[in-house]
């Protein structure tokens, strides 16, 4: 049972010294993994709530039955923009089907890989270049940010095409439709990931997580960048003129021409 089951092994061997150590690497980790989780669940084009269930459960199972401590368990972004675009030609995003379809994948991968541990077929994956996997990974990489182009400007692209040429030009035909303060926020976000690097001990991606969404709750602006050009292009409004009849002279009341 201790072969299969590693926490019966560790646990009774647990000292009590490293407790405090194991608490403040558990809330490191998830100032990290909550905001990560989420982006992770958008990317994937299902609820921030999938996210934390994906990032959450997977630990829990980890704890009881893996071995090496060092591990990082849980959504990765290549997984997440892969899930998106093999259930989007299935199903339409945000239904109850889509988020349906995007958990059998997520358990057949789960009894796919159970399989390959069981079988001890790891060595299958010495087979893969190093070419080939790089290629794969800048593939993904380019696809992950033509594909999150539309929320960071608020633009919704119905493609659910895999080709990232085809996703990049259904956004710009659908730019008219940019929200200026998504497009702000966005950017100002990345800045601050940028800058914050230089503490890496500040829960950076968390705190902005909360920032940002106190800011797009008050915010009720919906500037698009059509409108906003619209309004440049008409200028500011202009005071109106009233006219009438004065009740002493009775004259008109209107603004005299300049004599040239």
């Amino acid at each position: 049972m201790r072969r299969w089951v590693s926490v019966l092994d560790w646990l009774p061997h647990y000292r009590r010294v490293d407790l405090p150590g194991d608490i403040a690497a558990g809330l490191t980790g998830a100032a990290v993994l909550v905001p990560q989780s989420m982006a992770y669940a958008q990317i994937a084009h299902l609820p921030p709530v999938v996210g934390l269930y994906a990032s959450v459960v997977p630990l829990l199972v980890y704890a009881v039955l893996g071995r090496i401590p060092q591990l990082g368990v849980g959504p990765l972004a290549s997984i997440s923009i892969l899930s998106a675009i093999g259930v989007a030609k299935l199903a339409p995003d945000n239904t109850v089907q889509f988020i349906a379809l995007s958990a059998t994948l997520a358990v057949l991968v789960g009894i796919i890989h159970l399989a390959i541990g069981l079988g001890r077929l790891g060595f299958l994956v010495r087979f893969l270049s190093e070419p080939v996997m790089n290629g794969f990974l800048a593939g993904v990489g380019v696809l992950l940010i033509v594909t999150q182009l539309g929320p960071l400007t608020g633009v919704t692209i119905s493609s659910t095409s895999s080709r990232a040429f085809e996703i990049l030009g259904d956004w710009l035909e659908a730019l008219d439709g940019a929200s200026l303060t998504t497009a702000a926020l966005g950017i100002a976000s990345i800045a601050v990931l940028l800058v914050a690097k230089r503490w890496p001990r500040v829960p950076s991606p968390l705190l902005l997580l909360a920032v940002t969404s106190v800011a797009s709750r008050c915010s009720g602006s919906t500037t698009t960048a059509s409108g906003w050009w619209a309004r440049c292009r008409a200028g500011s409004p202009r005071p109106p003129i009233r006219r009438g009849r004065c009740t002493t002279c009775r004259c008109c009341c209107r603004p005299r021409s300049r004599s040239r």
